[in-house]
C-alpha cells in the first residue's frame, strides 16, 4: 500500500492510498512522461512533456527558489498532474514520510492571473 498525494491544475491537494506497482500508479496519476524533482524528502513526480501538448497547460505548482516576486530562471514551474511521494535510501518510491507531509503543509494557494496555483517557498526569509 502506497500513501501519496496528487495535485491537478486548479484543484486542492488530494491524499490517496494505492495498491499495485508504483510505476502503474505514477503512469495513472501523471498521464505523461515521468519526471522527478525533489524538495528534501518530498518527491514531486510530473509530466515532463507538458510543453509538447497541444492544449494550454496552466501551472499547478511553482517552487520559488528566490525571494523575487516574479518567476525567475531559478524557480521551477510545473504544469499538469503531479504525484507526491517519498523515496528511501535505495531510491525506491515509498509512502509520504512525516517530513514530506510537513513540506506539503507549507504549500500556499495563490492566483496566477485568475488561475489558482500552489506555491512553495524553497528559501528562508532572513530576519533583520
Amino acid at each position: 500500500m502506497l500513501n501519496y498525494a496528487t495535485l491537478k491544475p486548479g484543484e486542492l491537494i488530494n491524499f490517496k492510498e494505492g495498491e499495485g506497482s508504483t510505476y502503474d500508479l505514477l503512469k495513472k496519476e501523471i498521464q505523461g512522461t515521468l519526471a522527478l524533482t525533489s524538495i528534501e524528502e518530498l518527491d514531486v513526480w510530473y509530466d515532463d512533456g507538458f510543453l509538447l501538448k497541444e492544449e494550454l497547460s496552466m501551472p499547478s505548482l511553482i517552487i520559488k527558489n528566490t525571494p523575487n516576486p516574479s518567476i525567475t530562471d531559478w524557480d521551477v514551474v510545473i504544469c499538469g498532474n503531479i504525484m507526491f511521494a517519498s523515496s528511501n535510501e535505495d531510491g525506491d518510491t515509498i509512502s509520504l514520510t512525516e517530513e514530506a507531509t510537513k513540506i506539503l503543509s507549507k504549500f500556499k494557494l495563490a492566483l496566477l492571473g485568475t488561475n489558482p496555483v500552489w506555491v512553495y517557498h524553497n528559501y528562508e526569509v532572513k530576519q533583520s
